[in-house]
């Protein structure tokens, strides 16, 4: 049942994709633009497992500001499968017992609001008040963004952060491909772990510094999204979430993207492991450790813009 359950929403999901691919393609009202990209993989028989992932982006201008909203999941769950015979060797009967896992959990969640002219190049102005042309102008402004994640796999139950900042960007604001906006602010930092941590657990306050950055290469579409957090608290710890991408089309709608996410934590959570007095004895305790400080995630998934 779980495993038609997860089946139907993909199905669903590929029937939207496909309905949209067909749609003619027109403007969006006020400049605003929508994405989504789906990676789905099924297994049954002799091995059982299912990983769903969605993430989706809507971004927008309102006035003289540029609005963008993320957010996005992964599940990945296996499935053990014991059997037991049960009779005389002749004539047995075999039973089954499944025993199911989550081996993956994320999810994520941002809003950022930030100057059209530091984000888009839009709604800037010459020295005699026009629009200017060609990239003039600061491309500097504030930003404000808010966002929640849940990582499990890194023991971290939740993250919550209010940042605020300037950014500026670089390059020709006609090109649909931004070479470079960077941004730079404080954050307001609230994260509890899976194994209660009082050296990361509870506010903080910290720095962070954004990098995004788009170029085409014939049809495709090169892709980096940086981030870096730096605890003020505790300046041992520093964390890099990084995704780099490629995009082909397939069609006026759909499209093949690979990204791979770099993620790393100095100060990794921490997680519980038995303790035993010598290698395969039998456990005499629990001890905490920290996790491994680099994660590296790659998708290949199907993308649908409009």
């Amino acid at each position: 049942m779980r495993r038609a359950a997860i089946g139907g929403v993909a199905a669903v999901a590929l029937l939207c994709a496909s309905t949209t691919a067909a749609a003619p393609e027109e403007a969006s009202p006020g400049g605003w633009s929508a994405g989504a990209d789906l990676h789905f993989a099924l297994s049954s028989g002799n091995s059982r497992s299912a990983s769903l992932g969605l993430d989706a982006e809507a971004e927008g201008g309102l006035g003289r500001f540029h609005l963008s909203v993320r957010g996005g999941g992964f599940r990945a769950s296996a499935a053990t499968v014991r059997r037991e015979a049960v009779g005389a060797p002749g004539a047995f009967e075999v039973r089954e017992t499944v025993e199911r896992r989550v081996s993956a959990n994320r999810g994520y969640f941002r809003v950022r609001l930030a100057g059209a002219a530091a984000e888009t190049g839009a709604g800037e102005r010459d020295e005699e008040g026009e629009e200017a042309e060609n990239g003039k102008g600061l491309r500097i402004g504030p930003f404000a963004s808010a966002g929640w994640e849940r990582d499990l796999p890194a023991g971290i139950e939740s993250r919550y952060d209010l940042t605020a900042g300037v950014g500026k960007r670089f390059g020709d604001p006609a090109l649909e491909a931004a070479p470079l906006v960077l941004g730079a602010g404080f954050s307001f930092v609230r994260q509890r772990d899976v194994v209660p941590d009082p050296e990361t657990d509870g506010d903080t306050l910290a720095l962070r510094l954004d990098a995004r950055s788009a170029a085409r290469v014939r049809a495709v579409t090169l892709g980096l999204d940086a981030a870096t957090v730096w605890n003020l608290r505790q300046r041992g710890d520093l964390r890099l979430d990084a995704t780099g991408s490629a995009e082909a089309p397939l069609s006026r709608r759909l499209a093949l993207r690979t990204s791979l996410q770099t993620l790393f934590d100095a100060r990794p959570a921490l997680r519980r492991i038995p303790l035993a007095e010598a290698p395969g004895g039998p456990p005499i305790g629990q001890v905490a450790a920290r996790r491994a400080r680099l994660d590296l995630i790659l998708f290949v998934s199907l993308a649908v813009r409009w």
